[in-house]
């Protein structure tokens, strides 16, 4: 530093503790560790904090109240906190149309990765599926529950997409 001068070489010396002192690792992580989800563990088909948990199959929000299924749908939820099994529900209605083309509906779940029993539906109208989920699939931060239908109305003139079931709620009890 001859030749800088008194003055300006404590300026250097200054400039270069300062860039040591930043270019060091830092005390603390500069990221955060990704928070827990925190979902919710029953979804209603038109409240828009649950839009991010409904994952795959489903049409968008009709009359403010429910949404059409495709073939294969699928929801993230957050598993309650009981420390016991809960209910799996699934709340569903059948129009009169899809019955008559298409007869019997069967339903068949997984939560979790664990197949549930499926369920056949041969009447139009609302209905609830239902099903015990053992604390196993619950103890973790999120549940995808799969579900898949055995038979849907394909996209034709009317409607040029295909459509499952009309789904109003679904959630962990």
């Amino acid at each position: 530093m001859a030749g800088l001068g008194v003055g300006r070489a404590a300026s250097v010396s200054i400039a270069i503790a300062v860039f040591s002192a930043c270019s060091r690792a830092p005390e603390a992580p500069l990221i955060q560790e990704e928070e827990p989800f925190a979902g919710l563990s029953f979804l209603r088909a038109a409240d828009p904090k649950a839009e991010p948990q409904f994952l795959h199959g489903w049409h968008p929000v009709e009359q403010g109240s429910w949404r059409w299924t495709k073939r294969r749908f699928s929801v993230a939820l957050q598993p309650p906190r009981i420390g016991r099994p809960a209910q799996l529900e699934l709340a569903f209605y059948i129009p009169e149309s899809s019955r008559t083309a298409l007869g019997s509906i069967t339903l068949t779940p997984a939560a979790g990765g664990a197949a549930l029993p499926g369920k056949t539906y041969t009447t139009a109208g609302e209905h609830v599926y239902s099903q015990e989920v053992g604390g196993d699939v619950l103890n973790r931060d999120v549940v995808v529950v799969r579900f898949q239908l055995d038979k849907v109305l394909s996209p034709g003139t009317a409607d040029d997409r295909e459509l499952g079931i009309v789904v109003s709620s679904v959630g962990l009890r």
